[in-house]
């Protein structure tokens, strides 16, 4: 598989990058800083980006990359702190000299192979106090701004390029400087697609669990459910799907998932009914990190139980863009994926569009969403409060606007229910949704009808937070 390696040095783009990879259909993988070129051999990359934090340089009289990775004949691409690494590392200089913050206009040689089929004048959005003032031996500059005259360098010849902007931010033309890069640089051929993947890891899955069982927790959200559909496709009836009832789940939520994953997708699920085991566990605790803890560790403890009693000897983890340790007691399907992606896969698999590409719900269930502690009158409460509203974004055709939305219970003197919704950006930063009026008084009014001793709110708070608690 073809892959490119992000060597971030820190910041926040690394992750964008890699996502703007992947959007061409080419994998991408993140590796932290400091790094060997032999590390970075042995993962044999068809291409490199480097990239870094907003600021300068650190001042180290220890080299901060090692120089050996641009001998590696691997096409590699710096960005902003990234391009500063790279020119300082092959002999240029850098200088406190060109600050700019922003979109601005750009010109661009579109001779340069980066730059091919560009518009010459253009727009990029760039954040830099430092700027490249000499140019490496053998490197030619190939696009400028008012700012900045060194706003991108090439060495075509050792494959090396690097842009002073952001290409990945707000600049119209950055999906095209990137497959320039990906595809008429470093050779691409854009085979990561949901379709490849599935092909891959049923082989692979099938490999690692030989005639073993596995036993995955179908919780009903969209990572366990895909999961299902993945490990079913590739071992069958080898796979125990344990869904556990906890009490603490939204409405309808058991029903659905037995009857989407047990009757339609013909996977055979074992339920647990253990509400009683959880509530009688939560009583007396109002911490939210207490109360998300024991969840888990019940969670885990019954899974355990099941796995035992089943003779299930491997487990799944649900992880997603993470490293997963290379263990045989452990498949982990989803660690080189984006959530995007995996609900790409749930699509390819045949799972409807509306479970695929449903909200975040979180392990610890409604409990999250009950301020203090969970009683089984708070949770029925929360439950039907919770459920006219997403009855109410359905009916108005409005989940797609929204990445998350969902009722909570506060604990405050006059009995009170708050409505949030939130859109999510790349970052993983909330920002509260702004929801129609007539959406919001129909549920308000159905809620109160049901529930007459209640107030309703809506939360529209600035904060970077999806969760209350």
């Amino acid at each position: 598989m073809e892959k490119i390696l992000i060597l971030d040095f820190g910041g926040p783009y690394s992750r964008i990058i890699a996502r703007r990879v992947r959007e061409c259909k080419v994998f991408s993988q993140i590796v932290s800083a400091p790094v060997t070129a032999e590390e970075i051999e042995a993962e044999k990359p068809v291409g490199i980006i480097v990239c870094g934090p907003d600021g300068s340089l650190p001042q180290s009289d220890e080299p901060i990359i090692d120089s050996r990775i641009f001998e590696l004949g691997v096409p590699v691409l710096g960005i902003a702190f990234g391009a500063q690494l790279v020119c300082s590392a092959l002999g240029g200089k850098i200088s406190a000299s060109s600050e700019e913050n922003g979109v601005v206009p750009l010109v661009v040689d579109n001779t340069c192979s980066l730059f091919s089929s560009l518009i010459a004048k253009t727009t990029c959005f760039t954040n830099h106090a430092d700027g490249i003032v000499q140019v490496p031996t053998g490197f030619r500059i190939t696009a400028k701004t008012e700012r900045c005259p060194v706003a991108a360098l090439e060495n075509a010849s050792r494959g090396i390029y690097a842009t002073q902007f952001h290409p990945e931010v707000d600049t119209p033309q950055g999906e095209q400087l990137f497959k320039n890069f990906l595809y008429g640089i470093c050779g691409c051929h854009a085979e990561w697609t949901a379709a490849a993947f599935v092909r891959n890891s049923v082989e692979e899955i099938k490999e690692k669990v030989g005639n073993s069982k596995v036993l995955l927790p179908l919780s009903g959200g969209v990572k366990s459910g895909v999961a299902a559909a993945l490990l079913h496709k590739a071992i069958g009836d080898r796979l125990i799907c344990l869904h556990i009832d906890n009490g603490l789940l939204r409405k309808g939520e058991s029903e659905i998932v037995n009857t989407l994953f047990g009757e339609t997708e013909g996977i055979p699920v074992v339920t647990v009914d253990a509400g009683r085991r959880f509530l009688g566990k939560l009583i007396g605790i109002t911490e939210p990190a207490a109360k998300k803890k024991l969840v888990a560790e019940e969670l885990a403890r019954i899974v355990s139980e099941e796995a035992a009693e089943r003779g299930a000897t491997i487990g799944v983890s649900l992880a997603t863009e993470s490293k997963v340790p290379q263990d045989d007691t452990v498949v982990a399907p989803f660690c080189d994926l984006y959530m995007d992606e995996v609900r790409a896969v749930g699509v390819e698999l045949g799972l409807p569009e509306a479970f695929v590409y449903s909200q975040h719900f979180p392990m610890s269930g409604l409990c999250t969403r009950i301020i203090g502690e969970a009683t089984e009158d708070k949770l029925s409460v929360v439950r039907e409060a919770d459920a006219i509203l997403r009855e109410e974004i359905k009916s108005a055709r409005l989940r797609g606007e929204t990445d998350a939305f969902f009722a909570l219970l506060t604990d405050s003197r006059v009995k009170t229910i708050v409505l949030r919704a939130v859109k999510t950006d790349d970052y993983g930063r909330a920002k509260w949704c702004h929801l129609p009026y007539d959406v919001l008084e129909k549920a308000a009014a159905r809620i109160a009808a049901v529930l007459p001793e209640y107030r309703v709110t809506f939360d529209i708070t600035a904060t970077d937070q999806t969760e209350w608690e």
